[in-house]
């Protein structure tokens, strides 16, 4: 058995382990789906957890095997992170402004009973203008959609996206 990243064979004891731990990986990718976005592919979140399992294993250090549980757990839910930060489009701290944000927009809107004005948040937040226009530019909400969705989702014989979208070489 060997891994993509470093492509180095596992000896028997690596082995076992690799094995033994293997139905973590799954069990841990579970536990984290409550917390993972909607379009978070099990799949690949897998894949990436097995990354770390056998990662783990290359590098276990046999006299701290005893302390090896949480360290796999460590190295699997470290891996899908990673992953997870690796599809995520908005930088860490444009995900960290926009929870921010989000939450700003909340607590005035508990207060004040209404949705809060722009300049009601820019306050709260203690910006000028331009800092906040710079916040709101870095956490935009984008929407992806595929080119082979169908215009008409609950028409299956409707064209799809790319066809209705003309070709300027034709």
């Amino acid at each position: 058995m060997t891994t993509q990243k470093q492509n180095r064979t596992l000896n028997k004891k690596q082995r076992e382990l690799f094995v033994k731990y293997y139905p973590t990986v799954g069990k841990i990718v579970n536990s984290m789906r409550s917390k993972l976005p909607s379009h978070a592919d099990f799949d690949e979140l897998h894949s990436a957890g097995v990354s770390g399992l056998a990662d783990a294993v290359l590098k276990l250090d046999p006299k701290k095997e005893k302390s090896f549980d949480g360290y796999v757990c460590m190295r699997v839910r470290g891996a899908i992170i990673d992953e997870l930060r690796s599809l995520d489009y908005m930088s860490r701290s444009a995900r960290n402004d926009a929870k921010r944000l989000e939450k700003i927009r909340e607590d005035l809107e508990r207060r004040l009973g209404r949705r809060p004005e722009e300049s009601e948040v820019r306050a709260e937040l203690g910006v000028s203008q331009k800092q906040f226009d710079k916040i709101k530019r870095r956490t935009g909400t984008y929407s992806f959609i595929s080119l082979n969705d169908t215009a008409a989702s609950d028409d299956s014989s409707a064209p799809n996206i790319e066809e209705s979208i003309p070709d300027e070489n034709a």
